[in-house]
């Protein structure tokens, strides 16, 4: 069951004080000592052992309503010496984060418990391939934390999951979506959960000097990774019936729901072109010296283009006026990129605007030109990481390569990715679906009625603005005035900053004009459309009285009163992220239940890239209503198509009658 904007969701979750965790087990090394490892004084933890029948003989899943649940965890190891050399069937991942990430190739442990008893098994992949009977019994609930890693693990020796899936990490994040930390470790510590062992490993490690798990003692090892399920256990067990007090089951069976789709497109990957490697550093590479060149030449003598300090004192060379710079508390000049971008655009420095394009080529150059060729396997494929519920708002990410940070009007990383032979990249996009859900809540009739109608969101905020009639506006848009074009990127800009709730200051810098007539634009804005205020407004109200917000699928968004500015942007957000996922997972059975060789490859902001054989293009306005929703606002959720049998960087539009017959197709696109 859907909830009501307003509704109240029962009582605000209350995280329990944290428990304090009485020491179970005698510590294996003292703190800044390099003690020999004893095993005679250390108790060990569940059953660890080598033999796959003995875990298989005694083996019982938790029960509960008559379901039934195995916890399970997987230690794993790097088998390859790059990314290059994992073949195909097979994915990397990663643990950590940022240039400390180690890749992660095969499991050399899988961990399987009820909450009671936990089993360890330590072997080859052959060995640990005899649990295979656990995992693909369908009967049986898969709970892990991070489960999307160990699934992948779990394949690359050939063992498939089946089953109702559950993450402890995205239930963490329902639960409490403003823990400072969703480490298993950390919500463990929450109920009671052991931890002792991950903080003897880690002193282990430091006074042994061992790196990796596998050098462990075994007794260690099998403790700690008995400990591991035996935490998710306790973190599922008690957090789990919270979402019925909570009402945020229907949101959690979404999240469940889109694991699967989500991990098909990390396995499946994005195809790069190998023979655009070479070129695409040095172009990027000529653009950066380029850049670096006309610099200088601008200055009159070379520096450092990262120091803070010497830019500063190159701008105050070319005869910029140091009260434009902003300064630190302490008086230093401050120039990131926002100071920068004012500098560029409100100040309009030339030299500015020449170290912000220098920046681009070079993050280009080394995050991606060198980022995506070094992560791709043997079969030149990416395998990126979907972080399911990465924002407080429930907004997906991806990492390890960042392919959703790419910028929007980028082609040259673009140009890397391909369809392969016979295929073709096929891009679903939601067409303004942030502000068509923004146009339900603030029950704009006016605006509802625009959009259902056809009309561009933005365009018709310009109108209004400008008391001009829509199709007015829309025959100059179109006959591509620049002043209309001006003032329909202003309204866009406009309309997501006081839905962001940013104040007049802020507004003042994104528009590139004075505080006053800032404040004069949102004068002006709320006259126009005055059911927006009286939204936002009420929104916050809410937060204030309640100290949450909840959107129309049931996820929870927790504020502090002065938090409250926050929060119509959050529900909006919510919403659209939660719409995304309950339509991924309709395409995801579309093509599952028809049999076909799409392929879904990707997931940026609001768009879904699939990849398409030939003969299955016929399919595509179905793919496209899987993912348009018209039935939960009163404002039509739609998606744009675009697609290329080249590469990501040449999509075009297509329209849908385009794909209506067999013959059509041909005609289109020669197939």
């Amino acid at each position: 069951m859907m909830q009501s904007l307003f509704a109240d969701g029962g009582p605000v979750f209350q995280p329990k004080k944290k428990p304090t965790v009485k020491p179970k087990h005698m510590p294996v090394v003292k703190p800044r000592t390099v003690e020999t490892f004893d095993s005679k004084n250390f108790e060990t933890f569940g059953i660890t052992t080598d033999d796959p029948n003995e875990v298989l003989r005694h083996f019982k899943p938790y029960e509960m309503d008559d379901r039934k649940f195995v916890f399970f965890d997987t230690e794993t190891k790097p088998l390859y010496k790059s990314s290059q050399d994992v073949p195909e069937g097979r994915v990397r991942r990663f643990v950590g984060t940022g240039k400390n990430a180690v890749p992660q190739d095969i499991p050399f442990v899988i961990s399987v418990g009820n909450g009671e008893e936990n089993w360890t098994l330590r072997g080859a992949p052959e060995t640990l391939h005899e649990l295979w009977s656990i995992f693909e019994d369908d009967s049986i609930e898969k709970v892990a934390h991070n489960i999307k890693f160990d699934m992948h693990m779990l394949a690359n020796i050939g063992i498939t999951v089946k089953g109702r899936l559950h993450d402890t990490l995205v239930l963490a994040k329902l639960i409490n979506e403003n823990r400072k930390s969703f480490t298993l470790k950390e919500v463990a510590k929450e109920h009671d959960g052991i931890i002792k062992y991950e903080d003897t490993v880690d002193l282990y490690k430091r006074s042994h000097r061992v790196k990796r798990y596998d050098e462990l003692p075994e007794i260690l090892l099998g403790s700690y990774a008995n400990a591991d399920i035996y935490n998710c256990a306790r973190v599922f067990i008690c957090e789990y019936p919270l979402l019925a007090e909570e009402n945020l089951l229907d949101v959690y069976d979404t999240e469940c729901d889109c694991i699967w789709p989500l991990y098909m497109m990390e396995r499946v990957g994005m195809q790069l072109d190998p023979d655009y490697e070479q070129p695409l550093k040095q172009e990027l590479q000529h653009k950066a010296d380029r850049m670096e060149a006309e610099i200088y030449a601008t200055v009159g003598h070379k520096f450092n283009l990262n120091s803070t300090a010497q830019l500063y004192d190159a701008l105050l060379t070319i005869g910029v006026d140091d009260s434009w710079i902003p300064k630190t508390d302490k008086g230093n000049p401050s120039l990131d990129k926002k100071a920068m971008d004012k500098l560029a655009n409100f100040y309009h420095i030339d030299l500015v605007s020449k170290i912000l394009a220098y920046r681009q080529a070079s993050k280009l150059l080394v995050t991606y030109a060198y980022g995506i060729y070094e992560q791709r396997d043997a079969v030149d494929k990416i395998h990126a990481n979907i972080n399911q519920c990465e924002a407080t708002t429930g907004r997906m990410s991806i990492t390890k390569p960042a392919m959703q940070t790419i910028p929007r009007d980028d082609k040259h990383i673009k140009r890397a990715i391909i369809p392969g032979k016979g295929h073709w990249l096929v891009y679903l996009d939601y067409s303004q679906v942030e502000y068509r859900i923004y146009a339900h809540y603030m029950k704009s009739e006016h605006l509802i009625e625009l959009i259902n109608q056809g009309y561009d969101v933005h365009a018709a905020t310009a109108a209004l603005l400008n008391h001009e009639h829509v199709d007015s506006f829309m025959k100059r848009l179109h006959a591509e005035d620049p002043t209309a074009k001006k003032q329909r990127q202003r309204a866009k800009t406009i309309n997501f900053a006081l839905l962001y709730g940013v104040g007049a200051g802020h507004l003042s810098e994104l528009l590139n004009c004075d505080i006053n007539e800032a404040r004069q634009i949102k004068q002006e804005y709320f006259s126009a459309i005055p059911e927006a205020n009286a939204f936002i407004n009420q929104v916050q109200q809410i937060v204030i009285q309640r100290g949450y917000i909840r959107n129309y699928y049931g996820r929870r968004r927790r504020l502090k009163p002065d938090e409250c500015y926050k929060a119509p942007n959050s529900l909006i957000q919510g919403c659209a992220a939660d719409v995304m996922k309950k339509q991924l997972c309709k395409l995801y059975h579309y093509i599952q239940d028809n049999s076909l060789k799409t392929t879904m490859i990707n997931i940026v902001h609001d768009e879904v890239q699939l990849c398409v054989p030939d003969n299955e293009l016929i399919h595509v306005p179905d793919f496209k209503a899987c993912l348009e929703n018209t039935e939960d606002f009163r404002t039509h959720i739609e998606a744009d198509i675009e697609l290329s049998n080249e590469t990501w960087a040449k999509k075009e539009e297509a329209p849908l009658e385009w794909f209506a017959t067999p013959e059509s197709i041909k005609e289109h696109f020669g197939v």
